[in-house]
């Protein structure tokens, strides 16, 4: 149910015309929790499919592959290259891509607003760096990059940085509409961002005490203390794990982006007046974010996080490519993506394909009970049970106050209501349960019970 499920809800709402309803991260607004408006942009896909469980997976996929295709797109139209040259490293684009482990890894994990911003960044750097048809090219980057800075609140102040440099970049070439198009768009960014790290949660879900609580309270407070006390992350976060960081953020790339800070300048190069080392501070925040975090898994390539470093890191490396004298350069780049493949994906679907006979049933079984009923559920429903206002994570009830949830569905291993917490029993004690054996028993061993209301 987490995060899949969390997305259906708040897109399946949406697509509804209920609002922002996120009962399963345990708000009643999502915008409380996180800034996420590009959310919207999957609106129609819901309509179109009447909300179907199965097209975040689909949509996410097509975001993931949508993005290499943004590389695939840059290799071919790579400057001062021969046209053999451009279609060997776009070809190495796409076998890199297919065979990326992180890409799989997040497929497997589940859709995560990032990979909107990582499609978004994708096509974005490369229209920027192709300068590709002039001031319209630079427009419509413009348009993803706001698109990527609304996927998440970190992601406001990338788009503040790239923005900023692109303004410079554009009033350095004369082009001045699309630099005040980018300079104010910076600031727009620049002023979302504080405006919602402003507001208290309602449920106090401080991201930034559990994440960074050892810097500070606050973004201020934190940057206060790096400058004074710049140890302190390796005390907490440890010298070791900083490393292994920064060697899994370069090694899918062989370190080809570090090129444009030690390399000599030369073509070819992106058709922009800044130098390309200094476009890398536009994934600067995102990565801070990800090496000062207590969270282990933020940095780890099967998390989403990764997703907003990737796009610009792989923009880099194929001018890079390009610039590399060895003739097999794009092809033993391509080849290293292999080694570096920790899981099979193509035994995975295989398998996933084998499991879907087995599950169909229940699938259905989920799908009959009815949106206009509230459920708590065993978080391995995903999104089966996510399309409606009120959904939570067994044993999570705060959402139903002071009702009872219309339906418990548990898996066979979950607790039985026994089991349950006081407050389940508080909530619903007046109501009418079945209290030692379930209303219907689904495929699989999965217990459905009905709470219906007291007898008046």
């Amino acid at each position: 149910m987490v995060d899949v499920g969390i997305f259906h809800q708040i897109i399946s709402n949406l697509a509804e015309g209920n609002g922002w309803i996120a009962t399963i991260t345990g708000v009643e607004n999502f915008w409380s929790d996180h800034f996420s408006p590009s959310l919207a942009l999957l609106v129609p896909f819901f309509k179109l499919t009447g909300n179907s469980p199965l097209v975040l997976a689909v949509v996410h996929a097509g975001l993931v592959f949508g993005g290499v295709g943004a590389w695939v797109f840059l290799g071919e139209r790579l400057p001062n290259l021969s046209p053999d040259r451009r279609a060997r490293i776009a070809a190495a684009a796409l076998i890199f891509g297919i065979v990326m482990d992180s890409l799989w890894a997040n497929l497997r994990w589940g859709f995560h607003e990032s990979a909107i911003a990582f499609c978004a960044q994708s096509w974005a750097w490369a229209f920027i760096f192709l300068r590709w048809r002039g001031g319209r090219g630079i427009a419509l980057a413009c348009l993803l990059l706001a698109v990527s800075a609304g996927s998440k609140e970190i992601l406001l102040l990338d788009g503040a940085v790239a923005f900023f440099i692109l303004a410079y970049n554009e009033f350095k070439s004369a082009a001045k509409p699309t630099a005040v198009l980018s300079a104010t768009l910076a600031l727009l960014c620049v002023t979302a961002f504080v405006a919602f790290t402003s507001h208290d949660s309602p449920e106090k879900k401080n991201y930034f005490i559990r994440y960074y609580g050892y810097l500070g309270s606050d973004s201020l407070s934190a940057l206060a203390a790096l400058f004074r006390h710049p140890l302190r992350v390796f005390e907490v976060v440890g010298g070791a794990e900083l490393l292994r960081f920064v060697r899994d953020v370069l090694t899918p790339w062989l370190a080809l982006p570090l090129l444009w800070l030690f390399g000599r300048r030369g073509d070819p190069r992106p058709r922009t007046r800044v130098h390309p080392a200094v476009w890398a501070f536009a994934i600067l925040p995102s990565f801070m974010a990800m090496a000062l975090s207590t969270v282990i898994w933020l940095r780890r390539p099967s998390h989403h996080y990764v997703l907003e470093l990737w796009p610009l890191l792989a923009a880099l490396t194929l001018f890079a490519l390009a610039r590399i004298r060895v003739h097999r350069a794009p092809e033993l780049w391509a080849f290293s993506a292999l080694l570096f493949l920790g899981q099979d994906p193509w035994r995975q679907l295989i398998e996933y394909a084998r499991a879907v006979p087995g599950t169909a049933a229940i699938r259905t079984e989920m799908r009959g009970i009815s949106r206009e009923y509230s459920v708590v559920a065993d978080e391995m429903t995903g999104p089966w049970l996510a399309a409606r206002t009120k959904v939570s994570r067994w044993p999570d009830l705060k959402p139903f106050l002071p009702r009872c949830p219309d339906y418990r569905v548990l898996s066979p291993t979950s607790p039985s209501d026994e089991l349950g917490p006081v407050s389940f029993k508080d909530i619903c004690r007046d109501y009418v349960l079945s209290a030692s054996s379930p209303d219907t028993v689904f495929s699989g061993g999965w217990r459905v019970y009905r709470h219906r209301p007291p007898p008046r």
